[in-house]
């Protein structure tokens, strides 16, 4: 799709190091991911072994601390800068991949689906950039194009003609040129692009292939999507994100980010007499994100009259403390954590870390799984 000081995750990286890693599964064909946050950039090298996906080395860096602030915080950052993050992120996780492929925000594109009558490939090419028009606000020579076809979840006509769901996303080019200008300042060969939630939607898709909500909790916004039977159905980008509880809580007990953070990390929502007020605080801003979530899930539902029976959390935010529980009391369904690594092999001595990697790391696993050779 679209193809054309630093510090470490937590200690625990320290005791299982790339090295070791790299000592027990050897050399072979590589890939990394590369996930470029808004407060961290994280990176998975992954390569494939007899047609199996094999993890060689990991890597998180905290872009708040190369502008004198706090880990966590979202701060404006130069493409000089980004480059240089980039390369630390990849010097501290020893990678040796030559290429990676990097994810691109939603915030940053276009993505919906059109119902079209059946035709040929080539009359479909032909449609699509008529069709894209009245759905992209923006001209279409301001843009990178890509649709595909997806399966349909029920057979389709309209007016007698059968129909086709095609899946239309666009970038838009000056997006790309940023982010290659920041690739070759990294000296990193870049092997293509792919907008965030397709990467989110590939982990969820894979591990369960029944109708899932799938909500990847950022910094700074939310991604929310639909994914039904490995494929993505519906998705919506909102500008809400898990640095605003960090705010909220800030102000709320007068601390500054860094303590408030410390706290976020530590206490979340979890219902304890001492840790009322935190759970007010963050609750509001908790519940308008999952009331968007739901909305998406009910019109999917009523559209297709088929029952979304699991919710899967991805993101860093979905290992806020009690998070969990709360979100299974909320869509009174089954809640998991993004399991990224459920079809990438590992030692078995990693699985405790693993089990903590998998919802902050999805994405980047997502991109790296994509491209694998």
């Amino acid at each position: 799709m679209f193809y054309n000081g630093s510090m470490p995750i937590s200690s625990f990286f320290e005791k299982f190091s790339p090295e070791h890693i790299r000592s027990l599964f050897g050399e072979d064909k590589r890939i990394v991911g590369l996930d470029i946050g808004s407060t961290s950039v994280k990176l998975v090298q992954l390569r494939t072994e007899k047609e199996r996906a094999i993890l060689e080395t990991y890597g998180e860096v905290a872009i708040g601390p190369y502008q004198k602030e706090s880990v966590g915080k979202v701060v404006a950052i130069s493409e000089d800068g980004m480059a240089e993050i980039i390369r630390d992120a990849w010097q501290e996780a020893k990678a040796t991949a030559k290429h990676a492929i990097v994810g691109i925000p939603l915030r940053n594109s276009f993505v919906t689906f059109l119902d079209l009558p059946t035709m040929s490939d080539k009359d479909l090419t032909r449609a699509i950039p008529f069709e894209a028009r009245k759905y992209i606000p923006l001209p279409l020579s301001e843009v990178e194009l890509d649709w595909w076809p997806v399966a349909p979840i029920t057979n389709k006509e309209e007016e007698g003609l059968e129909m086709t769901t095609v899946l239309l996303a666009a970038i838009q080019k000056e997006t790309i040129s940023g982010y290659k200008r920041i690739l070759e300042k990294a000296r990193i060969n870049l092997r293509g692009f792919e907008i965030e939630i397709f990467s989110v939607a590939r982990i969820a898709g894979r591990t369960y292939r029944s109708s899932l909500l799938v909500l990847d909790l950022g910094a700074i916004s939310t991604k929310i999507a639909i994914v039904d039977r490995g494929a993505l159905r519906m998705t919506r980008a909102l500008d809400r994100g898990a640095q605003a509880w960090t705010l909220a809580l800030s102000h709320a007990l007068g601390v500054d980010f860094a303590r408030a953070e410390e706290t976020k990390r530590e206490t979340g929502i979890l219902k304890r007499p001492e840790t009322e007020q935190i759970r007010k605080t963050f609750l509001p801003l908790i519940d308008a994100i999952f009331q968007e979530a739901k909305r998406l899930l009910q019109e999917y539902e009523q559209r297709h009259q088929r029952t979304v029976d699991k919710v899967i959390l991805a993101g860093a935010a979905a290992l806020t403390p009690g998070l969990l529980d709360y979100a299974v009391e909320q869509f009174r369904r089954e809640v998991f954590l993004a399991d990224s690594f459920a079809s990438v092999s590992y030692p078995p001595m990693l699985s405790p870390l693993i089990n903590q990697l998998g919802a902050p790391f999805a994405q980047a696993v997502g991109l790296a799984l994509h491209g694998l050779p």
